[in-house]
């Protein structure tokens, strides 16, 4: 929706209670970090990998 509207800020709305905002960075940051915990757990998935039993 962001994105769509070119929007940097986002109303939370609870009905018609303004709960809080957030902003286009929040959604960047959470992107970012929730990446680099798959990344951390794929290197580690892989690292881990068996050898091929010959």
């Amino acid at each position: 929706m962001m994105l769509e509207r070119h929007a940097r800020y986002l109303p939370v709305l609870d009905g018609q209670i303004l709960m809080g905002v957030i902003s286009f960075y929040d959604v960047a940051k959470s992107v970012v970090e929730a990446q680099g915990f798959e990344n951390t757990m794929l290197k580690a998935y892989i690292r881990d990998w068996p050898s091929e039993a010959k």
